[in-house]
């Protein structure tokens, strides 16, 4: 049995004092001198002191009653997951972790440059610009010092293994469905202007002329917690302003080179640009060559892409990247 030190709610196990915890944190976030957010919030600012150390969670959970605060191992990794994302990584995977490797300043570009061969070296992981994106496998059992062993989809669907619908690296043990939020889908919508010319092509379009493109990007995604929101349209703004700024007023055979202009790989490259700019969450776009002509992909259908899932490195790159 535990005991909430705040409401003094009882509890039959730490992870049902966990759930209470992090509801109440969300439920109450607004309330001005809520004494749960108080309390977390100074819990939390211990917990990431003694992060800092070699302590295992454990053995912090301990140092935390002994400071006063009824903690446990659950609120103890989410703090680790967000603010020490490396250090979790190498204690799941047994590599040594280098404290000055992970909390140097994030603004010297060799940081990352060291931080990506560290994680080249974890076994079981694939990671892809930078981002972690499939777990296969992992160790049996329910012991919470054991590995994740999956990454959760951003909209749920556990076959959906998009590099744009992983969520960040989650304990699978730690995942509490019940905290959920119901998906929504949000949609905006941008226009460029391109243009391009068919290669192969008998018609009128063989010939070099434009288009005004309009296209529709839509995000599904469980409403986060912490901002009441699937994405906030600014940012949805400023990830996809960068991937049309690569299209708009430019000759899109220059673009896709060796790939034809139809609106079937323009759309295409696009969800891959996009995926660069490591936008979560996409679930169908829209692109609209005239108002009465359009082409829609969907994650489902992008699943069973050839193009997509045996090419996409190679090439999509942009033409910079080259």
């Amino acid at each position: 049995m535990m005991t909430c030190p705040i409401c003094k709610e009882n509890f039959k196990n730490e992870v049902e004092l966990f759930d209470h915890y992090s509801l109440v944190k969300y439920v109450n976030k607004y309330v001005e001198n809520d004494p749960h957010v108080i309390y977390l919030k100074e819990m939390y600012e211990h917990i990431e002191h003694h992060l800092k150390t070699n302590l295992s969670r454990k053995e912090i959970v301990k140092k935390l009653l002994d400071e006063g605060f009824i903690a446990t191992e659950n609120d103890v990794f989410e703090v680790e997951r967000e603010k020490f994302l490396g250090r979790s990584l190498c204690q799941f995977y047994g590599i040594p972790y280098d404290k000055n490797l992970f909390e140097k300043d994030e603004t010297d570009p060799s940081i990352e440059l060291e931080r990506k061969e560290v994680l080249k070296s974890i076994p079981k992981l694939m990671f892809l610009y930078g981002m972690a994106y499939k777990c296969w496998g992992g160790r049996e059992g329910k012991d919470c010092s054991n590995p994740p062993t999956t990454f959760i989809p951003v909209d749920g669907n556990r076959d959906n293994y998009l590099i744009s619908n992983i969520a960040e690296l989650s304990c699978e043990e730690h995942s509490h469905v019940s905290l959920q939020r119901c998906n929504q889908t949000i949609m905006k919508e941008f226009t460029f202007d391109s243009s391009h010319h068919l290669l192969g092509y008998h018609g009128k379009c063989k010939y070099p002329h434009g288009h005004t493109y309009r296209l529709k990007v839509y995000i599904e995604s469980p409403v986060r917690f912490d901002s009441d929101m699937v994405l906030d349209f600014g940012i949805l703004k400023e990830k996809v302003k960068s991937t049309i700024n690569l299209l708009d007023h430019r000759n899109i055979n220059d673009i896709l080179f060796d790939l034809n202009t139809t609106s079937e790989n323009i759309i295409l490259w696009i969800w891959v640009d996009l995926e660069k700019e490591k936008l979560k969450g996409i679930s169908k776009l829209e692109l609209s060559e005239t108002p009465t002509s359009i082409t829609i992909l969907t994650k489902e259908q992008l699943l069973s892409d050839y193009l997509y899932l045996k090419y996409m490195k190679t090439r999509f790159l942009r033409k910079e990247d080259k």
